[in-house]
């Protein structure tokens, strides 16, 4: 395999199949001028939460697809600090899916369009060249006029960019699924939990519950996420918070086979894009707040494809002004409104008396923030809600 190709498209999750399913609905005529490469092959194993908010329903519901794999409508989103408590409401607030099941029905929708996917094909090395781009794979090498880094945090796009903010922007994230009874209050209420009580211990984060469903049989999918806004901030025991606060919950300490990975996080100061490269996902930057990553991943995809789209009619490949077309696109407000707000909360989070304060007046204005009546009328129809 020693050809050509206008775009490749390093990572064939979320960032990447969005890119390449923008592209073609943009014009079809992409689909002979791009390829998509995964390291893996779908389903493959990924840590995450699977949550889909209604900002990445939205996304689907932009590329035109309907959700037709197994998920859990959660209905309410318990925000949890001591014995207070805010609830935002939504139909759904969250859609619990299985990561690699969504991941692995999301390349199934892309090949549907004609999109090459080349599973099983790791990126050894990227070279740049005076017309171009070298991609080179185990399985030979391909001339790009431009590349989607969209590979993760620890991805070779990155690395090879040389993409390195001033301040570290790396949260940690430990994750664990146990097996449930289905009785629980999570899957009673459709609820999802997520537990900022230690705020008090240096996180700067939140413990979650989710419930789901592996191979059609309850579980909970648990973790806890430290967003490292305020890297000056003493560093929070993850292993030993999780232990703690799931024990609290009714969890055996024999259940608890932890797995853990970092997130690269948004910044409107981060590097986006290089001469030749423009990053998407979790490799440009997740939400700080929350660390949602499938939203975001599948609204950067947009962005990417108008820039590839313009550089492409404009033979201009230097994606100058990919940070402005980041920064004004949804998923740029997006992203910014949950920066601002974990660079305030995470930042005051060691004081008691303010996190109170803010709870407070979380729960007298949940209302305000939970999604609109019409995105739970119209929404979950149109990408299949159950």
């Amino acid at each position: 395999m020693d050809t050509q190709s206008d775009v490749v498209i390093i990572g064939g999750g979320p960032a990447g199949l969005s890119t390449a399913m923008h592209l073609i609905q943009e014009d079809p005529g992409w689909r002979d001028r791009l390829v998509v490469l995964e390291k893996a092959t779908h389903p493959r194993h990924k840590l995450c939460a699977g949550g889909l908010t209604p900002f990445a329903l939205q996304q689907l519901h932009l590329l035109g697809l309907s959700l037709d794999i197994p998920f859990i409508p959660v209905t309410d989103a318990r925000l949890e600090y001591g014995d207070r408590a805010a609830v935002i409401r939504g139909q759904p607030a969250i859609a619990v899916t299985r990561r690699p099941e969504f991941d692995e029905w999301l390349a199934r929708q892309a090949k549907a369009r004609g999109i090459q996917l080349l599973e099983n094909t790791p990126v050894l090395d990227i070279e740049r060249r005076a017309e171009g781009v070298l991609v080179s794979t185990d399985r030979g090498q391909i001339s790009a006029k431009a590349i989607v880094g969209a590979d993760g945090s620890k991805g070779i796009v990155r690395r090879w960019l040389g993409a390195r903010e001033p301040r570290p922007r790396v949260a940690r994230l430990l994750e664990v699924v146990t097996p449930a009874k289905g009785n629980e209050p999570e899957f009673r209420n459709r609820m999802a939990r997520f537990d900022f009580g230690a705020l008090r211990d240096a996180l700067q984060g939140y413990y979650w519950d989710f419930p789901s469903l592996v191979r059609g049989a309850p579980h909970m999918n648990r973790g806890v996420y430290d967003g490292r806004v305020n890297p000056e901030s003493p560093r929070a025991n993850l292993p030993r918070i999780l232990h703690q606060t799931a024990q609290a919950h009714g969890v055996s300490p024999e259940d608890l086979k932890i797995e853990g990975h970092p997130i690269h996080w948004f910044s409107p100061s981060n590097l986006f894009s290089g001469e030749r490269v423009v990053l998407a996902g979790d490799t440009a930057g997740a939400d700080p707040l929350f660390g949602e990553g499938i939203g975001v991943a599948l609204g950067y995809g947009r962005v990417a494809a108008g820039a590839l789209q313009s550089a492409s009619v404009q033979d201009d490949w230097s994606f100058n002004n990919y940070r402005t077309r980041v920064l004004l696109y949804p998923v740029g407000r997006y992203l910014l409104l949950r920066w601002f707000v974990a660079s305030l909360v995470y930042r005051i989070s060691h004081n008691h008396l303010m996190m109170l304060g803010v709870w407070q007046l979380l729960k007298a204005t949940s209302w305000l923030i939970s999604p609109l009546p019409r995105v739970g009328d119209v929404l979950p129809r149109q990408i299949g809600f159950r």
